[in-house]
C-alpha cells in the first residue's frame, strides 16, 4: 500500500473536509489492494476515477449529517462528557498542555470544576504553547517529571495531547505522576493527521486497550470510558481513571466491555479534522 502524507493540518481545526485522510480508505483509493506492485499500478487509475465520483458524494452526505448532529462533534461531545462528571472532583487541579484553557465553545475549563481549591495550566513552547497567564507552569511531557510536581494535584486533565508525543508511554507516566488520584484524559482514536511543523507532530491513535494498559502501568485504573461513535466526525476517547478506584464505586456507569468497543473500529473512514 502506498501511503501519501497529506498537507499538515492545524491542531484542533473545526472545518469538515470530505474524504479526510484515513490510512485504510486512502490506501484503497490509491490501489492498496495488498497484491503485487503491478496489480496495484494497474488498479490505481480506476481507483482514482472512482474516488473522483465517490468523494464529493461522501463530502455532501457528511456535511449534511454534521449539520444535523452537532452533538457528534468531538470537542462539543468531550466537553459535554467532562461537564457530566467534573463537579464530582475537588482539590488542586491542573489542565496539562491546556494553552489558555478555552474550551472552544466560549468558556474555560476551569469553570467546569466548581469545587476546585486551586487550578493551574501547564504549557510548553511552540504554536499554542505558552499563554502568558500567571497561573501557568512549564511542563514538557516528553521529559521526566520534576520531583516537585509528583503527586501535587488531585485531578489532572489533559485534552488531545498524547498523540503528539513520540514516547507516548513516557508522556502517560508523566501525566499519571502528577496526580494524587484522578486523571481525566481525552485522546483521538480516529482522526485526520494534524501537526504544526517545528512545534508538534502527530504520532499515535491509542485504542481503549492501549489507554487502559498505560494507566495500569502507572498505578491507575479506568473508572469510565466513552467515545463519540459516528460516521462523520473524528472519534475521541474520553477516560476517567483513579489511583483509588474503590473510593469512586457507584459514581460512574459500568466500564464498557471489550465486546462493545469493537463498534469503534467499524466506523466509516471519511473523517476530517475537528477537535
Amino acid at each position: 500500500m502506498r501511503i501519501e502524507i497529506p498537507p499538515g493540518r492545524e491542531k484542533d481545526t473545526t472545518a469538515r473536509r470530505g474524504g479526510g485522510w484515513d490510512v485504510s480508505a486512502r490506501g484503497t483509493l490509491n490501489g492498496g489492494d495488498g497484491g503485487t506492485g503491478a496489480a496495484r499500478h494497474g488498479a490505481r487509475p480506476l481507483c482514482r476515477a472512482m474516488a473522483a465520483v465517490v468523494s464529493p458524494i461522501f463530502a455532501a452526505a457528511s456535511s449534511l449529517m454534521a449539520s444535523l448532529r452537532r452533538d457528534w462533534h468531538p470537542r462539543r461531545w468531550s466537553n459535554a462528557e467532562l461537564r457530566r462528571f467534573a463537579r464530582l472532583f475537588d482539590g488542586d487541579i491542573i489542565n496539562v498542555s491546556g494553552w489558555d484553557d478555552r474550551d472552544k465553545e466560549g468558556g474555560c475549563y476551569a469553570d467546569y470544576f466548581p469545587n476546585k481549591r486551586s487550578y493551574i495550566i501547564s504549557n510548553i513552547g511552540g504554536a499554542r504553547g505558552s499563554s502568558g497567564r500567571k497561573d501557568e507552569i512549564y511542563l514538557d511531557l516528553s521529559r521526566p517529571l520534576p520531583e516537585d510536581l509528583r503527586g501535587r494535584f488531585d485531578v489532572v486533565f489533559n485534552h488531545t495531547t498524547l498523540e503528539h508525543i513520540y514516547d507516548i508511554r513516557a508522556a502517560a507516566a508523566c501525566l499519571c505522576g502528577l496526580s494524587r488520584d484522578i486523571l481525566i484524559a481525552v485522546v483521538p482514536f480516529m482522526q485526520e493527521m494534524h501537526w504544526d511543523e517545528g512545534s508538534y507532530l502527530d504520532f499515535w491513535r491509542p485504542t481503549p486497550f492501549a489507554l487502559e494498559r498505560m494507566l495500569e502501568e502507572n498505578g491507575l485504573r479506568a473508572l469510565y470510558m466513552s467515545w463519540n461513535d459516528n460516521p462523520v466526525y473524528p472519534i475521541y476517547l474520553f477516560c476517567i481513571a483513579s489511583r483509588e478506584p474503590d473510593r469512586w464505586e457507584g459514581k460512574f456507569p459500568p466500564l464498557a466491555r471489550p465486546e462493545a468497543r469493537r463498534r469503534i473500529g467499524r466506523a466509516a473512514g471519511f473523517r476530517g479534522t475537528g477537535g
